[in-house]
């Protein structure tokens, strides 16, 4: 019976953490930190059954002989858990607004007005040192803005392998029109599936 407890309580657990993700964008290791990390979305009754199925779970698996005291009550705080998470209609990964890409396009916008907003900033002076600072600051942040999400997004995909700063700073270059595209693609698929 205990290897069965474990098998319940692993899959549940794995079931939960999953929605949590999915519908909350969770995060942490294990359903205890994924709940806190989300817990101002929640109910205080979906976070008792949460935190009673996660309790459970562990010591299923880190305390020897233990085995579930109530299997029903475990069962039935999974499903009333799972039924209050998965009830409601949230905002899918794809259904959420693609910042990091509008950021990216916006580093494009001003590097683009430069020539407009230029003069505006830096007046003409005898010395041209005294805006440099300006020019500077503005290239940085314009350039800042294209570069740094796709470079995130990337690591976020080469997780748990090795690739090197600067590896993932130039594949990040190559991959600017993809990943503006792949993201604002993803929003308006996610927002027309979600109007259907």
């Amino acid at each position: 019976m205990g290897e069965s407890d474990i098998d319940l309580a692993i899959k549940t657990s794995r079931r939960l953490e999953g929605l949590l993700e999915t519908r909350y964008g969770a995060e942490g290791r294990g359903l205890h930190e994924k709940l806190a990390s989300v817990e101002a979305m929640l109910s205080p009754e979906a976070l008792r059954d949460g935190r009673y199925v996660a309790t459970m779970r562990n010591k299923v698996v880190h305390e020897d002989g233990f085995s579930l005291p109530d299997r029903p009550r475990f069962m039935n705080c999974a499903a009333a858990f799972e039924k209050e998470v998965g009830g409601g209609r949230r905002l899918t990964s794809g259904e959420r607004l693609p910042w990091g890409a509008l950021i990216c396009l916006g580093g494009f916008v001003l590097l683009g007005a430069w020539p407009v907003l230029g003069p505006a900033l830096v007046p003409v002076k005898r010395n041209g040192l005294e805006g440099l600072g300006v020019v500077v600051m503005y290239g940085m942040t314009a350039y800042l803005m294209i570069l740094i999400p796709p470079r995130l997004w990337l690591r976020e995909r080469l997780k748990g392998r090795r690739a090197g700063w600067l590896l993932i700073i130039l594949v990040g270059l190559l991959l600017i029109p993809y990943y503006i595209l792949s993201e604002l693609g993803r929003y308006v698929a996610g927002r027309l599936r979600g109007t259907a």
